[in-house]
């Protein structure tokens, strides 16, 4: 699972940032459910307030460890730090795998990645740590990464899984299975293959597709169907589509997807998220998650994850939202603020904002609505 992540000098935020998910003893039973680490997290702020730059953070550890050695020899590496300062970007992530925490840091600038370590958390004893193009320490039994010629646009994690060295392959999977919207030019909608999806509900997710029908026909009070079909493309290939049915009269009549609503097209392609991460226990980082969906269709999709019932692999999701109602569903605990002064961003979690302002027993969107917690626009 993962436990937090942060960034310093990366895009909009310049000092940094902690964006945990570690629930503390104050914390209502009612809320952690028993959890030591939260299922679910929004994000909310101003626009422009850097939102979407704190899952940017994540999403860019991500591609650095299993998507890096893609790009070109010497080619830049694709991020922005504070207004093009010369100082280094410092990038971290905690996690657990199998119950054991480790900690992951890099530090880089647009050309090179000048360190990179891999630690256990609870001893800080290295599994491996690298500066510039250099293995300067390697735990004896990770002993095959001596072998590993480094690049230096590239992670040793996805070094190890291009050179087939089987010791790092749980850090791979691990970041391999955060899933998101967000690429380094930020929001991306969307780059999912419609067919790809179809495919796999048809041939191997039937539970699955059941599941999203479900939701697709709750969402969508005209939906009362939808079905896989599929034809042939001008190059012969197959292609697999979604084709909606709305009842009239009591006759069904298909509706191709692109004429659906903007919503239910959104809320197709995001439930394939939802439940990739779901069923494999990954995390899910979507930003902008309220966007063409009605306020009161949010809380059923957090409880896909809040629920331990639906969310059997302990999956997470974090999000960005300008919906303020949800705040009092994830509470101070599950919502952090993005502000931005002088056009520096700097977060932090409604549960370390002192004094009593936000109580357990008192919804949390009033005081924001007001302004007394920061992260709302000034208009």
């Amino acid at each position: 699972m993962l436990l937090e992540f942060g960034a310093r000098n990366f895009f909009s935020f310049k000092e940094g940032f902690t964006f945990s998910l570690e629930l503390n003893g104050n914390c209502p039973n009612s809320i952690s459910k028993g959890r030591k680490t939260a299922n679910i997290m929004g994000i909310k702020g101003a626009n422009a307030s850097g939102k979407t730059n704190v899952l940017r953070a994540l999403s860019f550890i991500k591609y650095l460890c299993t998507d890096s050695y893609n790009s070109a020899p010497k080619s830049e590496i694709p991020f922005d730090n504070f207004f093009g300062n010369n100082d280094p970007t410092d990038l971290f992530c905690r996690f657990t795998i199998n119950g054991k925490n480790y900690l992951y840091e890099v530090s880089l600038n647009k050309n090179e990645i000048t360190s990179e370590e891999l630690s256990f958390d609870e001893t800080e004893h290295f599994i491996f740590k690298r500066q510039l193009d250099k293995l300067v320490s390697v735990d004896k039994e990770y002993e095959e990464l001596n072998q590993i010629r480094i690049r230096n646009n590239v992670s040793i994690i996805h070094l190890a899984k291009q050179g087939e060295f089987d010791s790092l392959e749980p850090f791979f999977a691990f970041f391999d299975n955060i899933l998101t919207n967000v690429t380094d030019s930020g929001l991306s909608n969307y780059h999912l293959d419609k067919s790809l999806i179809c495919e796999n509900y048809k041939k191997n997710y039937p539970e699955r597709f059941a599941n999203v029908k479900n939701i697709l026909k709750r969402a969508d009070t005209g939906v009362v169907d939808v079905k896989i079909a599929r034809s042939l493309s001008l190059k012969g290939e197959t292609q697999y589509y979604p084709v909606f049915y709305h009842n009239f009269n009591g006759k069904d009549y298909a509706v191709p997807f692109w004429h659906e609503s903007s919503g239910t097209r959104k809320l197709f392609y995001d439930l394939a998220l939802y439940y990739d991460v779901l069923d494999h226990g990954g995390t899910l980082l979507l930003d902008e998650f309220d966007i063409n969906l009605h306020p009161n269709l949010l809380p059923m999709l957090i409880d896909l994850f809040d629920d331990s019932e639906k969310n059997l692999n302990n999956a997470q999701m974090i999000f960005s939202t300008h919906d303020t109602a949800i705040m009092d569903r994830l509470g101070k605990y599950r919502t952090y603020l993005v502000n931005k002064e002088n056009n520096e961003s700097f977060g932090y979690r409604l549960d370390e904002i002192p004094g009593d302002i936000l109580r357990n027993d008192r919804p949390v969107s009033s005081p924001y609505r007001n302004g007394k917690v920061g992260g709302v626009p000034k208009v």
